[in-house]
C-alpha cells in the first residue's frame, strides 16, 4: 500500500506541473528599455504603465516564430486596454514596423488566465515568423496608465512545479492578491486533493489491516 501511495503521488503531481513563468517589468523611468533575454521562450511579462509607455527589446540571431498577446488587468478605475507595436531596427538607422495592434481594433474579451486564475481583458494576438535582428515592442494607451500581462514567445520554458508556483504567486502579488488566491489554482488544489485522498486510502488500509487481539 505504501508503494501504491508513493507511485500515485509522483504520477499525478507532474500532471498539474505544466510550466508557467513570469517576469516583472519594473522600468524605473521614461525611455528605459526592458531587455528580454530569451525571446523565444513563452514567458508572461507583468507591467504597469505609470505615465509613459513600456518598451521591451530583444535580439534574434536566427529566424524564429514569435507570438505576442496582451492581457489588460481590470481595476475598475481606468480604461485598461492597450496598444502594442513591434518594430525592427534597420542596419543604417531607423526602424521598420512589423505589427501594430491598436487598442480600439477588435474586441476585448473577458478571460480568466488558466494558470494564475486572474481575470483579464484579452486583446488581439500577433503571430508571425521574425527574421534575425534587433526588435522593440512598445505597450501604451492614451493615458499610459494601467496594469497588464504580456505573453511573448512560443517555446515552453523548462521551469519546474515549484518555480511555476512561485511565478503564479508573483503574478498574484503584482495585482494585489493575498496568498490565499493560490488555493484557486489547479496546481495547488489538485495536489492537495490527491494527497488527501491518498491519505484517507492509506488510513483505511491501516485500519482494515490492524492486528486483531483475542480477548
Amino acid at each position: 500500500m505504501k508503494r501504491l501511495v508513493c507511485f500515485l503521488t509522483f504520477f499525478f503531481l507532474p500532471v498539474v506541473a505544466i510550466a508557467f513563468s513570469v517576469e516583472r517589468n519594473e522600468l524605473p523611468q521614461q525611455y528605459a528599455v526592458y531587455d528580454v533575454e530569451q525571446p523565444t521562450d513563452r514567458i508572461q511579462y507583468l507591467g504597469e504603465l505609470v505615465g509613459f509607455p513600456d518598451t521591451y527589446q530583444f535580439v534574434l540571431r536566427d529566424p524564429a516564430p514569435f507570438q505576442a498577446h496582451i492581457l489588460a488587468y481590470q481595476d475598475g478605475e481606468i480604461d485598461p486596454t492597450f496598444s502594442v507595436i513591434l518594430v525592427r531596427e534597420k542596419d543604417r538607422g531607423g526602424v521598420t514596423e512589423i505589427m501594430r495592434l491598436k487598442r480600439e481594433d477588435g474586441e476585448w474579451i473577458e478571460v480568466t488566465d488558466p494558470d494564475s486564475r486572474i481575470d483579464y481583458l484579452s486583446g488581439e494576438v500577433f503571430e508571425g515568423e521574425l527574421e534575425p535582428g534587433v526588435y522593440r515592442l512598445e505597450v501604451s494607451n492614451p493615458e499610459n496608465l494601467g496594469q497588464y500581462a504580456l505573453w511573448m514567445g512560443t517555446e515552453e520554458s523548462g521551469v519546474g512545479y515549484f518555480s511555476s508556483l512561485a511565478s503564479i504567486r508573483s503574478a498574484h502579488a503584482f495585482h494585489g492578491y493575498s496568498i490565499f488566491k493560490l488555493f484557486t489554482v489547479s496546481r495547488v488544489y489538485l495536489p492537495l486533493g490527491i494527497l488527501l485522498l491518498l491519505g484517507l486510502m492509506y488510513a483505511t488500509w491501516r485500519y482494515r489491516n490492524r492486528p486483531l487481539h483475542a480477548d
